[in-house]
């Protein structure tokens, strides 16, 4: 499913820990790459060439580093922004995900593609996997850094039971049919909307809702699985997926890109644009099918 990929590089050092951490990948059959590189003009294209050639030692070194671990990897030197390139190169190539760095709610510096990487998530019509930076301190000097891990070590998968969710839920399966073992499937009750009128209904609507959780459960346990929780938490959605991502030590939140209820409103909506924004946590985002 993820046998190409797209990795969005800015050149800098932090890229180069993202593209560190990609060997996971190799795992669930990720086999080739193409290192992209947008130099961001808007006017004078015609430097282009000049710019290119400045970019090349480093881009020669970082896919060195995807060759080492394993993937055929080539480059591509496009012209304009990374949220318009990044997403174009990807659907040239026919790959399967783009790969990009953003900070969380701790990084605020040094960031690799800077607000760049939500504006890819926001055109994308691929699978995105935003590598997560965090700051690091040493001699009293603060750098931005991704602490490399197992991503598919525990997954949660929020749903809102809509078509979309289900699509992404199939990614979810096909991760697990890969060998992720440890799963926590979430549907949140949100306060806001059943606090005024339909909070007497909480305990009906979390029956109805862990019987659809227990559905997905079996079909996970089904494919290999071994440990599948349910959470049915009650209040802010967006708080509570951070929440839970932070204190559970989740190394994945897959997500659909958009679909009724709390993610209804893509990637500028207050929850999914907030959990792409503000947890700390690697995000699969799998947006909704044409």
């Amino acid at each position: 499913m993820f046998r190409k990929i797209i990795v969005a590089t800015d050149l800098s050092k932090t890229s180069d820990a993202v593209i560190d951490c990609l060997v996971g990948l190799r795992t669930v059959g990720a086999e080739q790459a193409v290192l992209v590189h947008a130099l961001g003009l808007r006017h004078l294209e015609d430097m282009a060439p000049y710019l290119a050639s400045l970019a090349e030692p480093r881009l020669a070194e970082q896919k060195a580093a995807l060759e080492r671990q394993g993937f055929t990897t080539t480059v591509k030197v496009a012209p304009r922004v990374p949220m318009l390139e990044v997403n174009r190169i990807a659907v040239d190539e026919e790959a399967s995900l783009i790969v990009v760095g953003s900070h969380g709610a701790s990084c605020t510096a040094e960031v690799l593609l800077g607000g760049a990487a939500l504006a890819i998530l926001h055109h994308a019509t691929l699978p995105v996997l935003v590598a997560r930076l965090k700051i690091t301190e040493a001699k009293s000097v603060h750098r931005c850094e991704v602490a490399c891990r197992d991503f598919f070590q525990q997954i949660l998968f929020p749903t809102d039971f809509s078509a979309t969710a289900e699509n992404a839920f199939l990614y979810v399966e096909w991760i697990v049919k890969q060998g992720a073992k440890n799963n926590t499937l979430m549907h949140v009750q949100e306060k806001s909307d059943l606090s005024k009128y339909m909070e007497h209904r909480l305990e009906e609507f979390n029956q109805i809702d862990r019987e659809r959780l227990e559905m997905m459960r079996d079909r996970l346990l089904k494919f290999g699985a071994t440990n599948v929780q349910i959470e049915i938490p009650y209040g802010s959605p967006l708080q509570e997926i951070i929440n839970y991502a932070s204190q559970k030590d989740v190394s994945l939140v897959v997500m659909g890109g958009k679909g009724r209820g709390f993610l209804s409103e893509v990637f500028m909506g207050s929850v999914s644009h907030g959990v792409a924004l503000h947890s700390d946590v690697p995000l699969l985002m799998i947006p909704p099918k044409p």
